[in-house]
C-alpha cells in the first residue's frame, strides 16, 4: 500500500506541474484472497487547470520586488505549476540577503479556475565588512580591508571593494556584478585593478612593478545550476628600474626587440637614480 500511495503522489505532482493544482488521487485496492494478489485502481479527479493571476511579494524591507521577479519561475498569466512554485522558492533562497522565503497560492472568490500567489520573504543584512591589520618582523605593518554588499541599493547587484597595503605591495580593486544582465539570466562583472609591488629577491628593492587595468566577464546559464563564462581583461603594466638594478633589465631596455627604443641614463649618481620606466 506504501508503494500505491507513492505512485498517487507522483500522479499527483505530475498534474500539479501541468496546472492542475488541486488534483485529487485516490487508490484503491481491490483484493483477490484467492490468488493473494491485490489489484490497485487510482481514481484520479484533475480538476480545473489552475492560472495565476498576480504574485504579490510580501516583507519586502530594502530591496526591489523587480528581484525577487527576476528569480520568480512561476508568472503570471501562465497556469500554476508545482515545478515552477518550488524552482521559485529554491532560487529566492539561495539569494544571500534572504533568510526565509515562502510561497502560497491563494484561491480567488468567485474565480474558480484562478489564484493569487503569495510570496513572503524574510531578509537579512547583505553586506559585509573585513579590516586586517597587522605585524610582522621582517614585514612591518599589514593594512587591508574589505567591504562586500550583496544587495547594493536593494537592486539585488553585488559591489566589492578591496584595498590592501603591505611593506612591498599595494593593492586595490573593485568588482561590480550584476546577475540581471539581461532577460536570458546573462550575469554581467566588471572589475577594476590597480597593483604596484617593490622587487624583494636577491635584488631586493631594485626594481618595482605597477599593474591597472579593467576585466569584463560574461556568465551564461546551461540550465538552472549550470552555467559558462566568458570574460576579457585589459591591463597596463610597467616596469621601473633605477641604476642599482640587475644587469638583465638594462638588456631589456636595450634590445629594440621590446618594441621600444630604450636607451640607458648615462649617469645614475643622482639623488633619484635616473629612473626610467619599460612599458
Amino acid at each position: 500500500m506504501q508503494t500505491a500511495t507513492a505512485s498517487a503522489q507522483r500522479i499527483t505532482t505530475l498534474l500539479g506541474n501541468e496546472g492542475y493544482a488541486f488534483a485529487k488521487v485516490k487508490p484503491i485496492p481491490e483484493l483477490n484472497h484467492q490468488a493473494r494478489t491485490a489489484t490497485v485502481i487510482f481514481f484520479v479527479r484533475p480538476g480545473q487547470r489552475i492560472y495565476v493571476h498576480r504574485i504579490y511579494f510580501h516583507g519586502i524591507t530594502g530591496t526591489n520586488a523587480k528581484v525577487f521577479l527576476e528569480n520568480m519561475r512561476q508568472l503570471e498569466g501562465t497556469w500554476l505549476s508545482t515545478r515552477a512554485v518550488k524552482l521559485s522558492k529554491l532560487l529566492i533562497q539561495r539569494l544571500p540577503f534572504v533568510k526565509q522565503v515562502s510561497i502560497k497560492p491563494v484561491r480567488i472568490p468567485g474565480s474558480p479556475d484562478e489564484v493569487n500567489v503569495n510570496v513572503n520573504v524574510h531578509e537579512r543584512r547583505s553586506g559585509t565588512a573585513n579590516i586586517e591589520l597587522g605585524y610582522g618582523q621582517g614585514e612591518g605593518l599589514v593594512i587591508g580591508g574589505q567591504i562586500a554588499l550583496s544587495n547594493f541599493l536593494g537592486s539585488g547587484r553585488l559591489l566589492s571593494l578591496n584595498a590592501n597595503r603591505y611593506p612591498y605591495q599595494t593593492t586595490y580593486s573593485v568588482t561590480y556584478t550584476n546577475p540581471y544582465f539581461n532577460l536570458n539570466n546573462v550575469s554581467e562583472t566588471l572589475s577594476a585593478f590597480y597593483d604596484q609591488s617593490q622587487g624583494f629577491n636577491a635584488y631586493a628593492q631594485t626594481f618595482s612593478t605597477t599593474s591597472y587595468g579593467l576585466s569584463l566577464s560574461y556568465s551564461f546559464p546551461l540550465s538552472t545550476f549550470t552555467s559558462y563564462y566568458l570574460g576579457f581583461t585589459a591591463s597596463h603594466n610597467n616596469l621601473l628600474t633605477n641604476c642599482s638594478s640587475p644587469p638583465i633589465y638594462f638588456d631589456f631596455a636595450l634590445n629594440p626587440a621590446n618594441g621600444h627604443p630604450y636607451t640607458v641614463p648615462s649617469d645614475c649618481a643622482t639623488p633619484d637614480g635616473n629612473r626610467f620606466w619599460l612599458i
